[in-house]
């Protein structure tokens, strides 16, 4: 690790208490005055195929998974973004944020243009944070956001908490190195994790297997067998008595 992640020669205190020092040449930067905007949507009402059914990516929180959105699983047309202000698409390469409740710090980032719920705060690209980049960062700090929160039951955090937060970042060309290097390592990562998945699935079915073997075949392999005349249960050892549990318990 050593090797890969070299210490920089002069370090600064960022000015926040939960990210510390940050290399000499690095810049903080607040996010709203380096995105375009920040925003959010709204919810249309149902009203028939007046506002849903179109052709508009519409983002819920449900569908931010740290993952790249090409697809939604409900789509608005030109009329609900006609008639809602508040409703607008944003452009690709956009990084949107949830703010509420269970979901809250969950990140996605657009492949396409989208519209999405109030739930969503939308961060467009921007000419001084990579889009890349802002999604680790706020992937890497999502539990400080989450205690930027308030709400009694649900947390809840706000567009303008969002706003005001300030990214420690290099310089631009760096940011994109930054967000190649995440990808490459996290892709190694992701794919250690599902082959792990497939071999704890695997002897999960070897355990199984091993338990049922034991208790309707036995131990030894070479003894007699005969049909035990259940069929679900098979052969079992030719000394084996097959009782039903019925009768068992009415003994």
């Amino acid at each position: 690790m050593a090797g890969k992640y070299q210490e920089y020669p002069e370090y600064k205190d960022s000015g926040i208490e939960w990210i510390g020092k940050i290399p000499m040449n690095w810049d903080m930067w607040k996010i709203s005055h380096v995105c375009p905007y920040i925003a959010s949507g709204t919810t249309p009402k149902a009203d028939g195929d007046t506002y849903y059914g179109g052709e508009n990516l519409w983002v819920t929180t449900g569908e931010l998974r740290e993952n790249i959105i090409f697809d939604t699983q409900k789509k608005v047309t030109n009329k609900a973004l006609f008639d809602m202000p508040t409703l607008r698409l944003h452009p690709k390469g956009s990084v949107s944020i949830a703010m509420y409740g269970a979901t809250i710090g969950r990140l996605g980032i657009f492949g396409k243009e989208a519209a999405t719920n109030q739930a969503c705060c939308v961060m467009p690209p921007s000419k001084v944070l990579y889009n890349k980049y802002l999604f680790y960062w706020l992937y890497a700090t999502r539990q400080e956001i989450i205690n930027l929160s308030s709400g009694g039951g649900q947390p809840n955090v706000n567009q303008e908490k969002i706003a005001s937060l300030k990214v420690s970042a290099p310089e631009y060309e760096l940011q994109v190195r930054v967000a190649d290097f995440l990808d490459h390592e996290t892709a190694k990562i992701d794919t250690l994790i599902e082959k792990q998945q497939q071999l704890i699935k695997l002897l999960k079915e070897k355990r199984q297997a091993v338990i049922s073997h034991a208790v309707t075949k036995g131990l030894n392999p070479n003894a007699p067998m005969r049909d035990s005349g259940v069929e679900w249960l098979g052969e079992v050892p030719e000394h084996w008595v097959v009782l039903s549990l019925v009768g068992l318990t009415q003994n």
